[in-house]
């Protein structure tokens, strides 16, 4: 998976389904700016969270 993209999407985020696999992928692989991608909402938790990991986020 060296070669992945994760890209996570969720408007609010804190969508149960996304935020569940989201925190499975990064139990089996480091999700930071270099490969991971989220799509959210500018004041949601899921934005918080990219902020805070330097990750992209639109």
């Amino acid at each position: 998976m060296n070669d992945t993209l994760f890209i996570v999407i969720s408007k609010s985020g804190t969508t149960i389904e996304t935020v569940s696999i989201f925190k499975y992928i990064h139990s089996l692989v480091i999700c930071d700016k270099n490969n991971t991608l989220v799509i959210t909402e500018s004041d949601s938790k899921l934005n918080e969270y990219a902020k805070a990991n330097e990750i992209m986020s639109f």
